[in-house]
């Protein structure tokens, strides 16, 4: 597996502590936060704190269980992409 770059695992550690501060740190102001589907945490979250507030909404519905495993990072200068593999416990069923 090839390491992830530098501003990713920064990224990931502040998604983990799931503040607008910590996202602050690592992300522009202006980033848009697309979660693509039609399920309940499917969206466009804009801001630090759009961020924050799906992370929150995450964790208060999978009871702090949902977790994502990069498959694929494509990146560039001003963009992130990660495919990947989502999983949470929500009424019992993963």
């Amino acid at each position: 597996m090839i390491e992830p770059p530098e501003h990713y695992r920064r990224l990931l550690a502040a998604y983990a502590r799931g503040t607008t501060e910590a996202l602050a740190e690592v992300v522009a102001p202006d980033v848009v936060y697309t979660i693509h589907g039609d399920a309940d945490l499917s969206g466009v979250y804009r801001g630090p704190a759009g961020m924050a507030g799906w992370i929150a909404h995450a964790a208060g519905l999978t009871g702090g269980t949902a977790r994502f495993s990069p498959d694929t990072l494509l990146a560039d200068e001003t963009t992130l992409l990660s495919i990947g593999t989502a999983t949470a416990t929500r009424g019992g069923t993963e």
